[in-house]
């Protein structure tokens, strides 16, 4: 998924603001945000084991 740099930088900046005010889901979410700038391969991969959802179904 492709986001735009000044929208990502935007929301980088958000949550480290409310990570400093001790909010726990900003802190987590930056962590996983910054997790996978720096490991994208490991994103991909882990996003490829997810399970597909009951009544879902991808067809040609």
């Amino acid at each position: 998924m492709y986001i735009p740099t000044n929208l990502a930088d935007e929301l980088k900046r958000y949550l480290k603001q409310q990570a400093n005010k001790g909010d726990l889901e900003a802190q987590t979410l930056l962590a996983q945000i910054e997790q996978a700038a720096s490991s994208p391969s490991v994103v991909a991969q882990q996003a490829m084991n997810i399970p597909a959802s009951d009544g879902i179904e991808l067809g040609c």
